[in-house]
């Protein structure tokens, strides 16, 4: 048997994402939201890429970043001192309700991530 599949429709597949409701995220070097989607659906503002699954008829949406792995240790060692590990930040920001209004974008720098070397931002602050 051969088939074919890009890194996260294969880890969607291997964790079950098969059909639409499910949600994966996936940090490493990058860092990359997926789930499925019944049919093809295009984001006007741009947010989210389409994508067909590796699932025959099946298509997913994904957000990427490049720099995930090196942003969250930037965050733990650089802002909170590395006084914890990455599992006791993840169980800390699960307590936490979504917010209604984004109250800071973080512009992730530390790689050049994406088109930020055309704006060349500082910092972002939104009321």
């Amino acid at each position: 048997m051969v088939c074919g599949a890009g890194d996260q429709e294969a880890q969607a597949i291997g964790n079950g994402l098969i059909r639409s409701g499910l949600v994966s995220c996936t940090i490493g070097t990058g860092g990359q939201l997926f789930t499925p989607i019944d049919q093809y659906q295009f984001d006007p503002q741009l947010r989210l890429h389409t994508f067909c699954h590796a699932v025959p008829g099946q298509w997913h949406w994904e957000a990427a970043t490049l720099a995930a792995g090196l942003s969250l240790r930037w965050l733990r060692d650089e802002v909170l001192a590395g006084l914890y590990t990455y599992q006791e930040m993840a169980d800390a920001a699960a307590t936490i309700e979504p917010a209604r209004k984004v109250c800071c974008i973080f512009l992730i720098w530390p790689v050049n991530e994406r088109l930020t070397w055309i704006l060349r931002p500082k910092a972002s602050f939104a009321a």
